[in-house]
């Protein structure tokens, strides 16, 4: 997984290809919150379409961990998931559900890109 923070557009766009596992998650999730670039209001766009998951909820866990120590990195921005397999889609709900109250931003989980976009240009608006 790979993550990119375009400060003009204010968004960070990730990106996973073929198996992602439980400690790219966490990886990607640690290096993007210690960045100093992200700033609290930006919205996240994460792509899983086509990836092949390899990440367990132990994983979506310790994510979610990550994103509770590093809350005061983020503020109440959004964040998108894209995912069109079934797989990737219901791992994104269960991340969704447990993130829930926990650790910011906000989420959704959504089977294309229009969508997802269509959601966080809402919070802009």
């Amino acid at each position: 997984m790979r993550y990119e923070i375009d400060q003009e557009a204010g968004l960070v766009r990730i990106a996973g290809s073929g198996a992602v596992t439980d400690q790219e998650m966490v990886d990607c999730v640690s290096a993007l919150r210690r960045d100093p670039d992200l700033q609290p209001s930006m919205c996240t766009l994460s792509d899983m379409r086509g990836i092949e998951v390899a990440f367990t909820a132990d994983g979506v866990a310790r994510m979610i961990q990550v994103m509770e120590e590093t809350r005061d990195r983020r503020d109440a921005a959004r964040a998108a998931i894209v995912a069109d397999s079934n797989a990737a889609f219901g791992m994104g709900r269960m991340f969704e559900m447990r993130a829930e109250d926990r650790a910011q931003p906000r989420f959704g989980i959504f089977r294309d890109m229009e969508s997802a976009m269509a959601w966080l240009e809402a919070e802009k608006g």
